[in-house]
């Protein structure tokens, strides 16, 4: 991920690159939950998925899975401001034609089925999102949940499991926490 003010960054071979200009919104990239959440598209990704990024933020996320071969990514937010800064970014990585960010609190307007969904938001959010995620995803979907400090991560293991998920990967960052779940 390199700020969108540095131009002599240089990318190594196999390495894809982000450029971010954050503004206000989270998903600087530096953050726990940012790395675990990229690490665990690129485990899942093997291109042509459709991909939902629900709390864009920035578009981080949304950006790392059209660069990994998503053939489209649904990106919500709740923040207009962060709206604006996501469409930023996007358009900025060249993206724009497989990304559509839009303003929205909830997964209830939406019905097109999903590869992977996507979730870098706290604990809280999450036990309220993950059962209309799981209603969005295919047969063979993956759900990315990060954003669990460590004393949520029993909480959502239970809603997971709870919702008819199983878990594939935990992965851990200091306190912070990622699971990547399936159907």
């Amino acid at each position: 991920i390199v700020p969108s003010w540095v131009s002599d960054y240089s990318a190594s071979p196999g390495e894809l690159m982000i450029y971010l200009d954050p503004g206000v919104s989270f998903g600087t990239g530096t953050h726990p939950t940012t790395m675990l959440s990229l690490l665990a598209l690129e485990l899942i990704m093997r291109g042509g998925e459709a991909v939902i990024d629900v709390g864009t933020g920035s578009g981080v996320l949304a950006i790392a899975a059209s660069l990994l071969g998503a053939d489209t990514v649904l990106a919500t937010e709740i923040d207009a401001e962060a709206v604006t800064i996501a469409k930023t970014n996007i358009e900025l990585n060249c993206v724009s034609a497989d990304v559509e960010v839009v303003l929205s609190s909830t997964l209830d307007n939406y019905h097109q089925k999903a590869d992977v969904i996507v979730a870098n938001i706290l604990a809280e959010v999450l036990l309220e999102l993950i059962d209309d995620a799981v209603a969005l995803l295919k047969p063979s979907g993956h759900l990315i949940l990060s954003g669990i400090y460590h004393d949520k991560v029993d909480v959502i293991v239970a809603k997971v499991h709870q919702s008819g998920l199983n878990i594939n990967t935990q992965m851990r960052q200091g306190d912070w926490h990622c699971l990547v779940t399936s159907r």
